[in-house]
């Protein structure tokens, strides 16, 4: 942060005093979660929390019980949550065929991939549906 924007005037006696930091807006979700028998706070993006949601589902298990297995298999110097956004991508990239990217419009080049987004911008997960909250 820029030092000017971390002073605020005081107009009193026109002396520069520290401001409160304001609070940045996030797109990040926290959750409890039970991870081996306790209790713990993970931060995902709305995306990924639909991700596991819908891993869980297809897995017949909980999302709970997919974030222990993380967990348990993640490096000892890995964050619980970039375990779990890996896990998410390296889930879905597994499930990836050459048909079904054909068929989502993949392959057309570098200026056409963001037409993926475009096309997907108003749905909860880019083409996975809507489902229940745990």
């Amino acid at each position: 942060m820029p030092q000017d924007d971390m002073l605020l005037k005081d107009n009193e006696n026109g002396k520069s005093v520290p401001s409160k930091r304001r609070r940045e807006r996030t797109t990040l979700i926290s959750h409890n979660i039970i991870v081996e028998g306790r209790r713990t706070s993970v931060r995902l993006e709305k995306e990924m929390w639909l991700a596991i949601k819908e891993i869980a589902r297809r897995e017949n298990c909980t999302v709970h019980a997919l974030c222990t297995e993380v967990s348990r298999r993640k490096r000892p110097d890995t964050s619980l949550t970039a375990a779990i956004r890996v896990f998410i991508m390296a889930y879905f990239q597994a499930a990836a065929t050459d048909d079904g990217h054909q068929r989502a419009g993949h392959g057309r080049g570098p200026n056409n991939a963001g037409d993926v987004l475009t096309r997907h911008a108003n749905t909860p997960y880019y083409g996975l549906r809507e489902f229940k909250s745990f």
